[in-house]
């Protein structure tokens, strides 16, 4: 495959997190200090100021707007605009974000310094629902395409007077409009989460590695070895990463482990596999197309890979780093934020398939 690289711009106001839209008409590039760039594709550029002191952890953005949600994990403040609208809320703790299909509702859990977190849906600004973590913090979030239906991965909580403790319960809770429905416990914490409500199931990703897929019907009760049973677990799988990342049908989840990379749809079928140089256990920024046939890795070593059904077909190497990217629903466009720690700068680079 051809790339072609559509745009190359560098800036001391630029920081690490990217978004990109649909199709890749539009991209976005964190501010250091508050606030968004919005660049086109042909290099005409604008800005979402949001009052903030920290630059963004989350970039979601579409062309159709333009709009999009930002969040901001060290200000604890989630901001979304749509063309001159805009609004903006203070959450505390902010560690997660998922939207429904059509961004008007926007969802998100916590973790705070100390004690359990929540989890929260605004929707135009309001705030529709807000429930208690009672005995977790809120480490991953994923929604339905309407945002009633929600997953949250959840881990144990910390406490100042104890700080090399751990307390509370980590597991999966499953929300419908609001109203907790279920609460499967796990020993570790759970770092990803995937609801696919297509197929009616959650997949979680642990944080020991392991996968573990879940009924969003609760459990049901089955025999076993003579025995009656109650469980909703669908499938497991052991030594696959933990970290996950979701595509945009959240159909498919993709894993990785010191460098091996699998697409694994949400019934347990694995979908390809690849071997990719420079990954390591703790590496995250992994962006996956609308299907799970096209995946965008960049690492903290300054790689970029773009990957498709376990081919590379397109690499890059940077001296300086870490490099950190997103990719547009149909997988034909990408952009990548490449930290230069010597100059203080960060170079935004966009590309295309030719």
């Amino acid at each position: 495959m051809e790339a072609e690289k559509v745009l190359a711009k560098e800036d001391s106001d630029y920081s690490l997190i990217t978004g990109t839209s649909e199709s890749g008409s539009l991209y976005a590039i964190s501010k250091d200090r508050g606030g968004i760039n919005l660049i086109t594709e042909s290099g005409e550029t604008g800005s979402v100021d949001t009052q903030t002191r920290m630059s963004a952890s989350h970039i979601h953005i579409t062309e159709n707007g333009p709009a999009g949600v930002i969040g901001f994990m060290d200000d604890g403040k989630i901001y979304k605009f749509q063309g001159t609208e805009s609004w903006g809320k203070s959450y505390a703790g902010l560690w997660d974000i998922d939207l429904s299909d059509d961004m008007s509702r926007v969802c998100a859990v916590s973790q705070p310094v100390e004690g359990p977190g929540s989890a929260v849906c605004f929707e135009d600004g309001e705030k529709v629902w807000d429930e208690p973590l009672n005995d977790s913090v809120g480490l991953s979030i994923s929604c339905g395409p309407k945002g009633g239906k929600i997953a949250v991965g959840a881990g144990h909580y910390r406490r100042n007077d104890q700080p090399l403790s751990q307390f509370g319960y980590s597991g999966v809770y499953f929300y419908e409009w609001g109203e907790k429905e279920w609460f499967e416990q796990t020993e570790v914490d759970v770092i990803g989460i995937a609801l696919d409500s297509k197929n009616d199931c959650v997949t979680a990703g642990l944080d020991d590695g392991s996968i573990i897929s879940y009924s969003t019907n609760g459990s049901k009760l089955f025999r076993k070895d003579g025995v009656l049973t109650a469980s909703n677990v669908q499938w497991e799988a052991e030594d696959e990463g933990g970290f996950i990342s979701v595509s945009e049908d959240r159909t498919s989840i993709v894993s990785h482990i010191f460098g091996a990379l699998r697409c694994i749809n949400t019934q347990g079928d694995v979908r390809w596999e690849a071997e990719i140089e420079g990954m390591v256990l703790d590496e995250r920024s992994i962006q996956v197309d609308e299907t799970g046939d096209r995946v965008l890795i960049t690492t903290m070593s300054g790689k970029a890979y773009l990957v498709e059904k376990g081919d590379i077909l397109w690499e890059e190497s940077y001296s300086v780093g870490p490099v950190r990217g997103s990719l547009s629903n149909d997988g034909t466009a990408w952009c990548l934020s490449i930290q230069n720690n010597n100059t203080g700068t960060n170079i935004f680079e966009a590309y295309q398939e030719a």
